[in-house]
């Protein structure tokens, strides 16, 4: 279902600059004298200082109430379309590290249901269940490594009678076994050595914990049961979930803080931006640079949160279709064309409004995502040449807006006059921004003499079955931003049975070199050197242009949070149900 409130508030761009100079996502804002005042006269508070800072000890009880995208399609933490209920109400063996300086956007993780692991080579992973890992109603019991092996069995198709996940593509790759050693120890079999697999164990592409009672107790489509810091406990089809605190949470006694959480799914910005005002919701996501002052104004030590999660995901690209009979898009060089047809600065501008933030205070810089996205930091290659990880000239040539060269590359491609016809998909649900760069992306396709059709995919009906999986024809402009380690970047859009690799799903890459390329780099332990072969590789996909980077996830996420809402900032991850547990109400 599309968002009218997604659809049209996230136009906004704060430079990731402004957090790399602070320690705790929001101080960048404060700095910029954002964090809200009420009188406009009055000095922005410090970053030591803010509003939200933790002054005194976390106060238990209350209820905090938030917004979402959409309303979930199943209740199943193991499928995508669960949404919040996963993270929320469910557990993976490992979770997003957070806290103050951890950036959103990380592969570090820490343990959520095991205590311990180890490895004692590089191809058997051991992890021992936390003793206070429960399944709440009605299975009631302690977890256990049966139920460990059955959800990575259930995960991948091993449950006869279940259908494997469409995200079970990593987890097959990685490992060749799971087995129960004893009631709490699980031991790992990898097919290969793997960098950091911890991290692919706690990663958006891992099993959450379901008990072996799934399908027999209860529909696990229907009833959310799981081991999390919360369990649900209302609904209101369509409109409100309602979770309560799970008093029996292995991270507890003292987390979570709140009592309950309300989540609402508002369809109207308008209404979203009036419930924020009025009191009514505790947090606003997405504010665009024209509500930040109007909100500042009227709400007195509102805090405004800077994350670097992109709009609304890190990182986004044109992918091809190989289904298509000869497209024009097999050779490179149309390819390249395309983006060389892209002006992403005033693209940019043009979704994200860059002036109006300027003006408002936020020193912006508009950088461009690569084949890492800007947000991974160390591992992404300036396309644009001004970070310190610089693409070579060679491959940056195909990012520089250059329409001339862009129609040479078509000539010499076969391609004189263009070619006309073919659709560009793209999801409805991504926001104002989103949306606008797809309609840009036809504008400037059409002064190269490619003249795409603009076809709206409906999310969950066409894009999750369809376009997501590769079966759709033409283009397809899609977000990629689940990933948060630049290793599953590459294996997730590169390798065969990878989860968001579009282009090959379709059949256009068939590349051996580079999956082994890739493969070389996942099985390589020494962290600097599987860096280097992260950065040098980028230069060659700019080459090959399989995907073409978008700007999409290049801009970062401003959420306002009432005065009264402590922890927010410090505690800020892409994980609510997670990040959620740390947040406490000072009023």
């Amino acid at each position: 279902m599309e968002s009218n409130y997604w659809a049209r508030a996230q136009h906004r761009l704060v430079s990731r600059r402004l957090l790399a100079t602070t320690g705790v996502a929001g101080a960048g804002l404060a700095a910029a004298g954002l964090v809200g005042c009420g009188d406009d006269d009055e000095d922005a508070p410090s970053a030591s200082t803010q509003p939200g800072a933790a002054t005194k000890p976390p106060q238990r009880g209350g209820t905090y109430r938030t917004g979402a995208i959409g309303y979930p399609t199943t209740f199943n933490p193991q499928l995508s379309g669960a949404g919040a209920i996963r993270t929320r109400a469910a557990s993976r063996l490992f979770v997003s590290e957070m806290g103050p300086g951890v950036p959103v956007v990380t592969s570090r993780v820490v343990p959520d249901a095991i205590s311990s692991f180890e490895t004692p080579d590089p191809l058997t992973f051991i992890v021992k269940m936390h003793p206070k890992v429960k399944f709440g109603a009605p299975v009631n019991r302690i977890a256990n490594a049966a139920d460990v092996v059955y959800s990575f069995d259930r995960y991948t198709g091993g449950i006869a009678g279940v259908t494997a996940s469409p995200e079970a593509g990593e987890t097959k790759r990685i490992f060749d076994s799971w087995t129960a050693v004893d009631p709490q120890t699980v031991r790992f079999k990898l097919k290969n050595p793997q960098a950091n697999v911890a991290y692919r164990l706690g990663s958006t592409y891992t099993p959450y914990i379901m008990p072996v009672e799934a399908d027999k107790a209860y529909d696990p489509n229907k009833v959310a049961v799981g081991t999390g810091a919360w369990f649900l406990d209302k609904t209101v089809t369509g409109s409100q979930l309602t979770f309560k605190r799970n008093p029996d949470w292995h991270g507890g006694p003292d987390r979570p803080y709140l009592d309950s959480v309300e989540e609402y799914t508002v369809g109207d910005a308008t209404v979203n931006l009036t419930q924020f005002l009025g009191g009514s919701l505790d947090r606003l996501p997405y504010v665009p640079g024209n509500d930040i002052e109007r909100i500042r104004s009227t709400i007195k030590g509102v805090q405004f949160s800077l994350l670097a999660l992109g709009d609304p995901v890190h990182m986004s690209g044109l992918a091809f279709s190989g289904k298509d009979t000869n497209p024009p898009w097999r050779d490179p060089r149309v390819r390249q064309a395309v983006s060389m047809a892209l002006d992403r600065d005033s693209m940019t501008e043009a979704a994200y409004e860059i002036g109006k933030l300027k003006r408002l205070g936020i020193d912006t810089k508009v950088e461009w995502n690569g084949f890492i996205p800007v947000a991974m930091g160390d591992y992404w290659l300036d396309p644009k040449r001004e970070g310190p990880n610089k693409m070579d000239q060679n491959s940056a040539r195909f990012f520089k807006y250059d329409p001339e060269g862009a129609k040479k590359l078509l000539a010499e491609a076969g391609f004189p006059n263009g070619f006309s016809g073919a659709k560009l998909h793209y999801p409805g649900i991504f926001g104002a921004g989103y949306n606008t760069l797809a309609e840009l992306t036809v504008q400037f396709l059409s002064k190269v003499g490619i003249n795409l059709v603009l076809t709206l995919d409906d999310y969950q009906g066409v894009y999750v079955p369809r376009t997501r999986q590769g079966n759709y024809d033409g283009m397809a402009f899609i977000p990629y931003g689940t990933y948060l380690d630049p290793g599953e970047v590459l294996t997730g859009m590169y390798l065969k049975g990878g989860n968001r690799n579009n282009s090959v799903l379709s059949g256009l890459i068939d590349d051996p070199d580079l999956e082994r390329k890739v493969n070389a780099i996942e099985t390589n332990l020494v962290a600097e050197s599987r860096k280097k072969a992260i950065l040098d590789l980028q230069n060659e996909l700019a080459l090959k242009m399989y995907y073409v980077p978008m700007q999409a996830g290049a801009a970062n996420t401003v959420v306002a949070y009432q005065p009264y809402m402590r922890n927010v900032l410090e505690y800020a991850s892409r994980a609510a149900g997670e990040s959620e547990s740390y947040f406490w109400i000072d009023k």
